[in-house]
């Protein structure tokens, strides 16, 4: 078996030396973007190091931002994940139902019961290749991608708000076997929102429905900080606000989660490949990892 070591830079040895004591006896190969290979690319580096790997083990510190996107990646890729995390360091809330164990002077002997049971489990239940799974079930032929690529291009040089509104009805229209209800908004929109999706495979993991507002322009950095500024205040935790554009996003620093600001071709693209639920989960952990839908 093989385990990526998610982790900083500047990490005690003595905790290194723990879980490398630990995985030798449990017979698993392990390895970390430290003491591997990386080409330029670094975060195509560390995804095909992940990639690789039957597990991942991650260590939060109060400096490892890179871990939690380390994470995100090992969880988008179906992978186990085992957490250890120092005490003074709050984790996300997405990380609550992971299998963690927190950092300690006895760590090698508080980690290896843990950590044989952990390594069992995945051995008597294989953790599910999402890309595989939503390969083989869920991925979309569309009938007409390169037609709906070139409404959404007429849309945003005229700026047509009601065109593009017909244009995303269209595509819910033709992926309706990928959610349960969908409702749009019939009267004045007063409530913050164009139109809501109820997704049952997302349930436990985000509050339905989802609810989508829609606009036909390019979102600059200023465009998107009010929008982010206007929603924080109504949206309610674990609810899910999705702000589709016909144009394009500006690169930005994600402060919400739960409000993301996504380009209509990425999203047309990511359910063609993954499907709609298992798209939205990665645009959701993106979020929580700080970066922008891209």
């Amino acid at each position: 078996m093989r385990c990526f070591i998610s982790r900083e830079y500047n990490i005690s040895s003595d905790i290194l030396e723990a879980i490398q004591e630990v995985l030798d006896e449990l017979k698993i190969k392990c390895f970390d973007v430290y003491s591997s290979e990386c080409n330029i690319d670094i975060a195509a580096s560390v995804s095909n190091l992940i990639s690789d790997a039957e597990i991942v083990i991650g260590i939060i510190t109060k400096n490892s931002t890179n871990v939690l996107y380390e994470i995100g990646l090992a969880v988008g890729k179906g992978k186990a994940v085992f957490l250890l995390f120092d005490d003074a360091v709050d984790i996300p809330s997405d990380l609550y139902n992971m299998t963690h164990i927190k950092i300690n002077d006895n760590l090698k002997e508080n980690l290896m019961l843990p950590l044989r049971f952990f390594v069992d489990k995945k051995g008597k239940k294989p953790q599910i290749d999402y890309r595989e799974y939503y390969k083989k079930e869920l991925v979309t032929d569309f009938l007409s991608k390169e037609l709906y690529l070139k409404r959404n291009q007429n849309i945003r040089e005229n700026k047509d708000y009601i065109g593009f509104e017909k244009l995303v009805a269209d595509l819910f229209a033709e992926i309706k076997g990928q959610y349960t209800t969908l409702k749009f908004q019939q009267t004045e929109r007063d409530e913050g929102y164009d139109f809501a999706v109820w997704i049952d495979e997302l349930s436990g993991k985000i509050l339905n429905p989802i609810k989508f507002e829609l606009k036909a322009c390019d979102m600059s950095f200023e465009k998107i900080h009010k929008f982010v500024e206007r929603m924080s205040g109504r949206i309610k935790s674990q609810e899910l606000i999705i702000l589709l554009c016909s144009g394009k996003v500006e690169k930005y620093q994600n402060v919400n989660p739960n409000i993301l600001i996504i380009e209509f071709e990425d999203f047309l693209n990511k359910i063609e490949k993954y499907g709609l639920a298992h798209a939205i989960w990665y645009y959701r952990c993106l979020g929580a990892h700080g970066r922008s839908c891209e």
